[in-house]
């Protein structure tokens, strides 16, 4: 950075061979397909703005959930039962936003949001008197697909793990909901990077090692040196004590320069270069190394679950880790199924998927289409022809990705002739299916608190504080640090903002030397 202004120079490491993250749209015979983020939620945010702006928006708003609901014996069930399932849920859900509330008393909120409304929707139950035993069924048969909605919603594995008292932190920022774009998500993330330097991006580039000190207008001169002489020595030349400052984090870097490389060709003894440049050291597996003043961070918290021990040299700050352990990070994946023509009516939104309360599947690596059991059903894709779109959660979505894309179409064939009754559903002509979970910088969907983030008192603000040696080196971004927006583009937008603006404020308070 320079004057508070991102410099020219300044490139952006990027680990995947495309710029976006979980943002990835797929051309499909002039339209698009989403295979990641789906919509804009809601209008009062800067997302849609800037979509706004670049007039990339579709008049089309969308919405889940629609079509008949058919259990796997046929039985197509009645709208006002539907109906009367979904408000129930939707009540029991918005009354657990209360135990997020300063004043709420601890004692009175629940173990998980999965707790909660299995004892809710039982006292339900227990109310309904006049009902018949096959409509008390059907009813537990509909509350059963609201579980797998909900898993699919909250990118977690089983709702017993979700945090009850978080619940109500998230919050909507207003307006229409399921808000699409004209030419696919991703044209947004075009218009962003045509407008940036040319070679500020740095793709295929994913960062290895990051090395953080405390810093040092020195130089230190060693003979072959350990970096724990380095330490030793800039401890004693600046009274300091380096471990104890000692953390790291790094992806998408602001201030980035290349480290020298060079040695004094008349002597043995190394000088370290970066010492006096900044305080942080950025390795990248294609062999390049950068020093930074600050560093921006926005990789997924999936990838910091799995690689933060062996990225940061240092150690995070324990706060930091305590967040990334506790914190929830399930995978989800979507399923397009490609037909010629629509073989089913004009009228037909989706079909949704009710499983018979004695079917005793359960997704297991033994069966290979087990997957299915984690599918809440199809919505037929606005804007394009003859597309239905499948969402899968929980376990399902992790064995989904170990399957053929053929195989996919031949489960999902088998399973809506099943509840739909008609062998006549053809194949699909083509598959298109995500595999987030594969992905080794995504690992998963997107962020949510569990239960453990209770105990732990951790969440989403222990992410966002930026970590400091004399100033803000180390900062996190991306929707698991946003403690309203989270698992939504406009928080993980929002929050590069937030994190931008400290760097900026910082450089400013001090005269723009930085």
């Amino acid at each position: 950075m320079a004057d508070g202004r991102l410099a020219p120079a300044d490139p952006h490491s990027i680990a995947q061979d495309r710029p976006g993250g979980r943002i990835h749209s797929v051309c499909l015979d002039g339209g698009w397909v989403e295979t990641g983020a789906q919509w804009i939620h809601g209008q009062n945010n800067e997302v849609w703005r800037l979509a706004q702006k670049y007039n990339l928006l579709s008049s089309i708003t969308s919405a889940e959930g629609e079509g008949p609901y058919m259990r796997d014996d046929g039985v197509i069930f009645d709208p006002g039962l539907v109906e009367e399932i979904y408000q129930v849920v939707t009540e029991i859900l918005e009354e657990c936003e209360q135990f997020s509330e300063k004043n709420c008393n601890a004692e009175t909120v629940p173990k998980s949001i999965g707790q909660y409304l299995r004892q809710k929707f039982e006292k339900y139950l227990e109310s309904c008197h006049n009902d018949t035993k096959e409509i008390i069924r059907m009813k537990e048969e509909l509350y059963d697909w609201h579980l797998r909605f909900q898993v699919i919603d909250n990118s977690c594995t089983v709702l017993d793990k979700l945090s009850a008292k978080a619940w109500g932190n998230y919050s909507y920022s207003g307006g229409e909901n399921y808000v699409n774009f004209k030419e696919g998500y991703s044209s947004l993330v075009r218009a962003i990077v045509e407008e940036l330097p040319e070679g500020m991006l740095c793709l295929n580039s994913p960062v290895t090692k990051v090395r953080w000190r405390q810093r040092l207008d020195l130089q230190v001169q060693t003979d072959r040196s350990t970096d724990n002489d380095l330490k030793i020595a800039c401890k004693k030349l600046n009274g300091v004590h380096l471990t104890n400052s000692f953390y790291a984090h790094v992806e998408n870097g602001d201030s980035l320069r290349p480290v020298s490389q060079t040695c004094d060709k008349d002597s043995e003894s190394k000088v370290l270069k970066t010492a006096g440049k900044g305080p942080v050291e950025v390795s990248c597996s294609n062999g390049d190394q950068y020093t930074a003043d600050h560093i921006i961070l926005t990789c997924s918290l999936g990838y910091l679950k799995e690689n933060y021990e062996d990225l940061f040299e240092p150690r995070l700050p324990l706060p930091m880790i305590q967040a990334i352990e506790d914190m929830g990070f399930a995978t989800i994946n979507k399923i397009f199924l490609l037909y010629k023509k629509p073989w089913w009516m004009p009228d037909i939104k989706g079909f949704q998927l009710i499983w018979s309360k004695d079917n005793n599947t359960t997704p297991t690596n033994k069966v290979r289409s087990s997957w299915t059991r984690d599918l809440t059903g199809f919505d037929v894709l606005l804007g394009q022809e003859g597309v239905l779109l499948g969402w899968v959660g929980g376990k399902g979505a992790e064995l989904v990705e170990e399957v053929t894309e053929e195989e996919v179409g031949q489960h999902c064939t088998e399973l809506l002739r099943k509840f739909t009754l008609n062998n006549e559903i053809p194949l699909p002509q083509n598959v298109i299916r995500s595999q987030w979970y594969k992905n080794p910088f995504i690992r998963g969907g997107y962020s949510n608190s569990t239960n453990l983030c209770d105990i732990s008192s951790s969440g989403p603000s222990d992410l966002a504080k930026p970590v400091w040696a004399d100033h803000p080196v180390l900062l996190l971004a991306g929707e698991a640090t946003h403690e309203n927006y989270f698992s939504t583009t406009h928080g993980a937008y929002e929050t590069g903002q937030t994190q931008a603006k400290i760097i900026i404020d910082y450089i400013s308070s001090q005269g723009g030397n930085n």
